[in-house]
Order: structure tokens, then sequence, then C-alpha cells
């Protein structure tokens, strides 16, 4: 069944709920004790097309996911002001090698997010981004890009469900009395899936990745705009509470 997300409340097992999905800023990147270090970067150039038709300047911002093994995973293009930036961008990460975050020793996958800016004389300024574009920069600056996130209220019609998959809260946890609130901040791709899903609050770290393998399960109407797809961004709130 299709279910309006401006509406969305589930009631879930052992005492998690949702609140209503909101649109939000992008996802902030998940650090760990120790960074993600990027031991082997080839910078991308100027698309040499793009200087003949006389465009000096453009940015691409893209963000992925680096696997525990610093394997490049999924990865997805969030704005560029000319495709051929994102194109020749995203072809120089999968080229680069990766140590993998840690934390408390144990390596972990991290989502990364970077803004390229492109200039003239060959200059590209690679820049590992917190979160941003910020929507209020986002939505006043339309035309900057080609090619951004939409806001959810430019949308044709509310975001719908088409698929949502419960957090799974583990028993042992609701026996030890561990409660709280993960915050889920994830992109809708114009097919409607959920991608790089992160969590940028939470009160408990296996709560945090309970969540987030649920809602990257999760599929939707693709979201449109005048009629065509469109990249949108989301979050979501889950509280875990024993014995509800």
């Amino acid at each position: 069944m299709k279910t309006s997300l401006s509406h969305l409340i589930l009631s879930l097992s052992l005492g998690a709920w949702l609140a209503p999905v909101q649109a939000a800023e992008p996802p902030a990147a998940n650090l760990g004790d120790a960074p993600l270090k990027i031991v082997e970067k080839y910078n991308p150039a100027f698309p040499a097309r793009l200087l003949q038709q006389g465009i000096v300047r453009g940015e691409a911002q893209i963000i992925f996911l680096v696997d525990s093994a610093g394997k490049l995973g999924d990865y997805l293009v969030t704005a560029y002001t000319h495709k051929d930036f994102a194109d020749v961008a995203l072809g120089a990460i999968k080229t680069w090698k990766f140590a993998p975050s840690q934390v408390k020793g144990k390596p972990i996958g991290t989502v990364v997010d970077m803004r390229f800016i492109f200039e003239m004389n060959g200059v590209v300024t690679i820049d590992r981004r917190p979160g941003v574009i910020l929507a209020s920069e986002q939505w006043e600056t339309e035309g900057r890009f080609a090619y951004q996130p939409c806001p959810a209220r430019q949308l044709d019609r509310p975001l719908k469900t088409v698929r949502v998959v419960k957090p799974v809260y583990p028993k042992e946890l609701g026996d030890q009395g561990i409660a709280g609130k993960v915050l889920i901040e994830f992109y809708i791709d114009e097919k409607g899936k959920a991608r790089m899903a992160t969590a940028s609050r939470a009160s408990n770290e296996t709560l945090a990745m309970i969540a987030i393998a649920a809602v990257e399960q999760w599929e939707f109407e693709p979201p449109t705009r005048q009629g065509k797809p469109v990249l949108v961004c989301a979050n979501q709130e889950f509280s875990f509470e024993p014995g509800k």
C-alpha cells in the first residue's frame, strides 16, 4: 500500500517508531575515530570541450561510500554546473585508493561528500564537505547549478513510499533498557530509491546502524518536478523505546 510520507507514522515492534519524513539538508559525512584517508589521488582535468565553449569555471558535487576494506562502493552525483564536470570528477574518484576510517581500531565504511571546483588555469580544488550544499544556499541560488536536489515543496506531489522496511530493534537491547533517537539523512534518487543514508544524530551507535540498514531498503514513487524525475533530500527520525 502506498503511503504519503507527510503523514507517515508506523508502529514498530519492540518500541521503535518513525516520525514523519521531512525535507532535509544533504546528508553529512560520517567520520570515524581515524578518518578516511585518500592514499592515492588523481585530480581530474578541466574538460577541454567546455573550454572550447568559453566555459572557464565549474563545480561538481559527489557523495560516495568507501567500505571497510577501502573499496569504492555506491556513489551519487548530487550537483553540477555542467555534466562534463561531474563526469570527469567521478572518473577521477573511481581511480582513487583509500585507507578506510577506523573506530576503536576496527575499519568501518564511510560516506564522503566532496566538492570539485574547476578553474580555467587548470587548478582543481577538491574539498571534503560537511553536509553542504546548505538548504538555504541551495534553494536561494537556484540556477547556479544545472543539476541539484529539488526542494520537497517544489515536487509535483508529496513523497510516497512504496516499500518501507522497519528497523529491527534487537530484544537484547530492549532487555538492557537501551533506548534512544536516531536521525537518518538520505537522498531519494530519480528512480525512487533511498540512497546514501547516514546518521546525522544518534544516541547509540548500534541503533544508528539498525536505522541506516532499514532506510537503505526504502523505495518511493519516483519524485518529479514539472513531470521530470528529480533528486530529493529527506530525513527520518527513529525513536527506540524498550517495553512500548
